[in-house]
């Protein structure tokens, strides 16, 4: 696709297509005139009024009134001019339309005679481009990720303006891919699903405790703080003013206690380096620099036919758990 292909998104068409055209996927190049001419009036009310600037901030309003905190700041402008191999946002300075980091500027007359004659040339930026998407391809739904969806409630406001029907916001599947690789460890160290979630480190106490559980002073702390249970009522009868010492006491040995826990985790990590090692790299491949795999990993790297073909019969849009599929 790329060695055929003029740009990426020539590139990337080519490839999207040849994994899912069959399963009826439609792709548009969004930047034609033709759909741009269905967008005019709304690139002029952005222009000249600043209608979505208007209404995104009264919604952004409207969050915090909630108790939520708005995911974007909308600008009075909020289109880039589009020309070959420039995107660039579109500033108004007094009476005149600057392309920012350009030589490039308009008088208002000048730039409404290019939205009649070349919307094309406008691009919209995060804000506008929900509305872009609606207005061509009307959704009953639409499927994002967490903090996309979360800035979408930001438009509720401005799609009333414009009478566009605002879609069902639905949260898009969640997946994690094992190789049988990562199989191996995972199977190796006796992990379960829900535990390469975990963090590292607790990763590494719940592999220890399961190789021995003698790891913690869980009785020895009962015995203990009993005996000074006994203390303390005896230190009641005697003068009550001694039961504050006593409580610290308890304080710092509860301190003791957690340093001790913590040597005998730390010496049985020693033993078993090459385990901690494994546990360490299972992670790295799951979450990546803590990033779940998912929003790192590009798809083309684990795709094949089998893989696309499962993906699509094993997952329920609805179904809104993790899913890990296995290689």
């Amino acid at each position: 696709a790329y060695a055929t292909s003029e740009n990426l998104a020539d590139a990337v068409r080519i490839y999207v297509n040849a994994l899912f055209g069959e399963s009826g996927l439609v792709v548009l190049d969004s930047d034609h005139k033709l759909l741009k001419e269905e967008f005019t009036s709304i690139i002029k009310e952005d222009l000249l009024a600043h209608i979505p600037f208007a209404k995104v901030n009264e919604g952004s309003e409207l969050l915090i009134e909630q108790g939520y905190k708005p995911q974007l700041s909308p600008r009075e402008i909020n289109l880039f001019y589009l020309d070959k191999n420039l995107r660039s946002r579109i500033e108004k300075v007094g009476n005149t339309f600057n392309v920012v980091d350009t030589d490039i500027s308009f008088t208002e007359e000048e730039i409404l005679e290019l939205v009649k004659n070349n919307p094309e040339k406008f691009s919209p930026n995060v804000i506008l481009r929900p509305l872009y998407q609606e207005v061509i391809l009307p959704n009953l739904g639409y499927v994002g990720g967490p903090a996309e969806l979360a800035y979408w409630l930001q438009y509720k406001l401005m799609f009333e303006h414009f009478n566009i029907d605002f879609p069902v916001l639905m949260p898009r599947n969640f997946g994690l891919y094992l190789n049988k690789n990562a199989q191996r460890k995972k199977e190796s160290l006796g992990l379960k699903n829900e535990d390469i979630f975990l963090s590292v480190d607790s990763l590494k106490k719940k592999y220890v405790h399961s190789l021995n559980g003698k790891l913690n002073l869980n009785s020895e702390r009962k015995e203990i703080l009993s005996l000074y249970e006994s203390i303390k009522k005896l230190a009641h009868k005697i003068d009550i003013t001694l039961e504050p010492h006593i409580e610290a006491e308890v304080t710092s040995l509860q301190k003791s206690l957690d340093r001790i826990e913590g040597k005998f985790i730390k010496a049985e990590k020693r033993k078993r380096g090459d385990e901690m090692n494994m546990i360490v790299a299972l992670k790295n491949y799951t979450f990546p620099g803590g990033t779940p795999q998912e929003r790192i990993v590009n798809i083309l790297s684990i795709t094949s036919d089998d893989f696309i073909k499962d993906l699509l019969e094993l997952t329920d849009p609805f179904d809104l758990q993790m899913h890990i599929y296995l290689e």
